[in-house]
């Protein structure tokens, strides 16, 4: 009906009614005789093309929508994945804290075995690590004769995590595999994190040495 109702120019210009614009009945007085049957065709085809754009440029909004929305959902999953891991290693952080806490003041106020101590501490972040399959390393490091004041008696006993001065520096990294290796952390390992700390850590260095991304 509305292509009908569009053809009303061609009625008015078909002045002897035959059904067909003749060349001078056309605008201009010239052209080619156009049949009422061809020109509602025009007109159908002239609507079937905008129908045609309309639906594309709704699919393309919608698919756009949709892409849009898929991103979004990824992003907030990617989010709450990375704020689930630095709150589960917060949890973690406070708990073993607590745990390396209890054992030095064994040794401080209740004169514990220094030897004990220090093996109970090593453990302590062996196990710790071993329980977080998504850390890499774990590491308990006391500033000199801070944790009972016998370093002097531990030089270079590496299974009590005591480093070549004594200090108490237990370090432990896991793989993927789950195998596991332990060290006393030197003083040179110690001055060396200290300076990268000071500077600012170096992300390209870092995924060198074979720190994941998180999430990987």
């Amino acid at each position: 009906e509305y292509v009908a109702w569009m053809s009303y120019g061609f009625e008015a210009m078909d002045r002897n009614r035959d059904g067909v614009l003749q060349p001078a009945e056309q605008p201009g007085g010239r052209g080619k005789p156009i049949t009422r049957e061809a020109h509602l065709a025009q007109l159908a085809e002239r609507f079937r093309r905008q129908d045609a754009e309309l639906i594309k440029a709704a699919n393309a909004d919608m698919l756009k929508d949709a892409a849009k929305s898929r991103m979004q959902a990824r992003s907030e999953q990617q989010a709450e994945i990375i704020q689930r891991f630095f709150t589960d290693v917060y949890h973690f952080g406070n708990q073993f804290s607590r745990q390396v806490s209890q054992l030095r003041e064994q040794s401080t106020k209740h004169g514990a075995d220094a030897a004990g101590v220090r093996k109970d501490l090593n453990q302590l972040v062996r196990d710790g690590l071993k329980s977080n399959p998504n850390l890499l390393s774990l590491y308990v490091v006391f500033e000199p004769d801070a944790l009972d004041g016998q370093d002097a008696a531990f030089h270079d006993q590496a299974d009590a995590g005591s480093n070549e001065k004594g200090r108490f520096g237990a370090y432990w990294a896991q793989k993927a595999s789950g195998e596991m290796t332990g060290l006393a952390v030197t003083e040179d390992m110690i001055e060396a994190w200290a300076v990268e700390a000071e500077q600012g850590y170096d992300v390209d260095q870092l995924r060198r040495r074979g720190r994941r991304a998180m999430g990987s």
